[in-house]
């Protein structure tokens, strides 16, 4: 298991806010694809998926919401 670092969470925790990969990009100033990679590290460490696609937007899933709670 990778270790889980500050970015991994961050990330993840604006994505969650901004429901979207893209927009959480512009408010990082980081490419879309950066903040994907970390998502997907974090992703693989807990061992499952942390968010499902709602149409255009992102919604987490039942794991993601424990990790969002503390993130």
């Amino acid at each position: 298991m990778e270790w889980l670092n500050y970015h991994h969470l961050h990330y993840f925790w604006i994505v969650a806010k901004e429901e979207s990969v893209t927009r959480a990009g512009t408010r990082l100033m980081l490419a879309p694809s950066t903040i994907s990679m970390q998502i997907t590290r974090l992703e693989e460490s807990l061992g499952g998926k942390l968010f499902r696609r709602a149409g255009r937007n992102l919604e987490l899933t039942e794991l993601g919401r424990v990790v969002f709670r503390y993130a």
